[in-house]
């Protein structure tokens, strides 16, 4: 049996400026959408509004490095460990620089089978490796039970992605408890795919000893979860107005 998980929020709030300039973004995001062609909200174009939508994500994520910074400095005690999961390469660069005291180690899309061998054998063995970055490149086959804090500087947009990217530290191997931070700050999309996230493992939960219901809930993808995703943000903007 596992040690467990204890799942921690905190929330970060933008100063009015900040707060101005995403409201802009968002506002103008979902008046794209909306004047967009059926096709692109039918999700034909998923790259276009994707690539939209990040640009709305990553301003959230601005204000989450010195949080986690701190996070990592209250928590990493004797030979303690880190795993910080973004699923942006521009936002792992930007961690790796606001961490640079833990020394480290940064795994991405662009890392190489080779770099990828070195990075988890180094988080195994060298002590001085405090911090381990990942982004969606780092979900699957990879062991860092090494740590036992794990961050989330945002969350991928189904639950199974975030349930993976966890479960790369609570697995067989893992000795103590896991201390799982959820950055969310305030006013954002991060709120929205907060509770979305939470929905889906609620639904998950319930449908994972029927077979027939869990195959129905997998089926689900991270489109369909846009597509929601967007639908709610539309929905609360009309309602605000």
């Amino acid at each position: 049996t596992l040690p467990g998980v204890e799942h921690i929020i905190e929330n970060v709030s933008m100063n009015s400026t900040e707060l101005g300039e995403y409201e802009k973004m968002e506002k103008n995001f979902l008046k794209w959408y909306e004047e967009s062609p059926i096709g692109i909200r039918g999700f034909l174009d998923r790259a276009t509004i994707f690539m939209k939508m990040h640009s709305i994500r990553q301003k959230a994520i601005e204000q989450k490095l010195p949080v986690i910074r701190n996070i990592l400095e209250e928590n990493l005690v004797g030979k303690t460990k880190s795993v910080v999961y973004t699923t942006y390469i521009a936002a792992a660069e930007k961690l790796k620089n606001e961490l640079k005291d833990f020394n480290p180690l940064l795994l991405t899309g662009k890392s190489t089978s080779g770099e990828r061998i070195k990075m988890v054998r180094d988080f195994h063995g060298d002590f001085s490796n405090r911090a381990f970055i990942i982004t969606a490149a780092g979900g699957e086959g990879i062991d860092l039970t090494p740590a036992s804090i794990f961050v989330y500087a945002n969350k991928p947009l189904t639950y199974a992605d975030a349930k993976q990217a966890l479960d790369r530290t609570d697995r067989r191997g893992q000795k103590n408890k896991i201390k799982a931070f959820n950055i969310v700050t305030s006013e954002t999309i991060d709120e929205r795919i907060e509770r979305l996230i939470e929905r889906k493992r609620e639904e998950y939960e319930r449908v994972i000893h029927d077979v027939s219901g869990f195959k129905k809930w997998f089926e689900e993808d991270e489109a369909k979860n846009v597509r929601e995703l967007i639908g709610s943000m539309i929905a609360e903007r009309k309602l605000s107005a």
